[in-house]
C-alpha cells in the first residue's frame, strides 16, 4: 500500500459573466460567458486486499468555454414574446490511466482524450392568437465536431512494451453531427385557473466516440476501406407528443395536473458490456446505437390543501 497510496483529489473551478443591455422598453440583449476547469486524480485498490493484486489510477484534466448571445423582447402590445440567440461551446478532456496487476507482472498505460466544438442558433416565440389561446413555436440548429485520441500500451516503460492501440488526434476522421429541433405548443386557458395544452417537440442527444475501447472486438467501423477501433456512435433523437390539463379549484384548495405522452426514440444510445458483439469480454463497456425505443403513458397529480 505504501508503494501505491490510495487517494482521490478533485479541484473544480467555475466562472460566469453575464452582461445585460436594455434596448428600449421591450428589448433586452444579454451576453452569457462561462468557463469551467477540472483536475481529478486518484489511485484505486481494486482487489481490496493488502496485496498488490490490482491497482489503477486516473489523471484527468478538463476545461470548457461557452459563449451565448441572447435577445428577448415583446411586440404587438405584449401579444408576442420572443427569444433568439447564438451559442458556442468548446472543451478538452484527457485521462491518463496507469494500471498494475499482480505486483506489476502485468501493467498497462490506458490514455484517452477528446476535443468538442459546438455551434447553435435558436429562436422561440409565444403568440397570443386570441385572449385565451397562445401558440408557441421554436427551433434550434446544432452543429458539433468531435475528435479522439486513444493510447493503450502493455508493459509500459519496459523492454517488453507493446503498443496495442495508438490513435493520435487526427488518426481517425472527426465526428460531425448536426440537427434541427422544432417544438410547437398550443395552449388554451378557458379560465384564469385552467390550462389545457398540446405539445410536439424533437430532442437531440449528440453522438460521440467510444474512447475507452480495448480491442476491435468491441465495435468496429470501416473508414477509407480500413477498420478502426474507436468509431463514433450516432446521435440519439426523440419525437415527443404530449397533451394535458392543469387547474386550480375551490379557490386554490385543490390543484390537478394530468397528461398523456408518447415518445419515439431513434438510434437510442445504450452502454453495453465489453465484447457484446465480439468474441471476448474485455471491460470496454462501449456505447452503441441500440435502435428504436417507444415510451408512452398517463400521469396525474392531485394536491389538496384542507387549510
Amino acid at each position: 500500500l505504501d508503494a501505491n497510496p490510495l487517494y482521490e483529489r478533485t479541484r473544480t473551478e467555475g466562472h460566469s459573466l453575464t452582461a445585460t443591455w436594455d434596448v428600449g422598453a421591450q428589448t433586452t440583449i444579454k451576453s452569457i460567458t462561462g468557463f469551467r476547469r477540472l483536475r481529478f486524480d486518484d489511485n484505486l485498490d481494486l482487489d481490496g486486499s493488502p496485496l498488490p493484486v490490482a491497482a489503477t489510477g486516473r489523471r484527468t484534466r478538463y476545461h470548457a468555454f461557452s459563449q451565448e448571445l441572447q435577445v428577448t423582447g415583446k411586440a404587438f402590445e405584449d401579444r408576442l414574446n420572443y427569444v433568439a440567440g447564438l451559442y458556442y461551446f468548446k472543451d478538452f478532456a484527457e485521462t491518463l490511466g496507469p494500471q498494475s496487476f499482480f505486483g506489476g507482472a502485468t501493467a498497462f498505460e490506458s490514455d484517452y482524450a477528446s476535443h468538442t466544438e459546438a455551434y447553435a442558433a435558436y429562436a422561440q416565440a409565444d403568440l397570443k392568437i386570441v385572449d385565451k389561446v397562445t401558440l408557441t413555436g421554436g427551433i434550434r440548429y446544432t452543429h458539433e465536431r468531435k475528435d479522439i485520441r486513444r493510447l493503450l500500451i502493455a508493459q509500459p516503460n519496459t523492454p517488453q512494451a507493446t503498443t496495442l492501440i495508438n490513435v493520435p488526434f487526427g488518426g481517425v476522421p472527426d465526428a460531425k453531427f448536426h440537427d434541427f429541433s422544432p417544438a410547437v405548443t398550443l395552449k388554451y386557458e378557458p379560465t384564469d385557473h385552467i390550462n389545457l395544452y398540446a405539445r410536439y417537440a424533437k430532442g437531440f442527444k449528440s453522438g460521440g466516440f467510444n474512447g475507452r475501447v480495448n480491442s476491435a472486438a468491441d465495435v468496429t467501423q470501416i473508414v477509407d476501406g480500413k477498420p478502426v477501433i474507436v468509431p463514433y456512435f450516432k446521435p440519439e433523437t426523440v419525437w415527443t407528443y404530449e397533451a394535458g390539463a392543469k387547474g386550480e379549484f375551490l379557490g386554490g384548495a385543490v390543484t390537478i395536473s394530468s397528461d398523456v405522452f408518447y415518445s419515439d426514440y431513434r438510434d437510442f444510445q445504450a452502454r453495453v458490456g465489453g465484447g457484446a458483439i465480439g468474441a471476448t469480454a474485455n471491460g470496454s463497456f462501449p456505447v452503441l446505437n441500440a435502435g428504436k425505443l417507444r415510451i408512452w403513458g398517463v400521469e396525474s397529480e392531485i394536491a389538496v390543501h384542507p387549510t
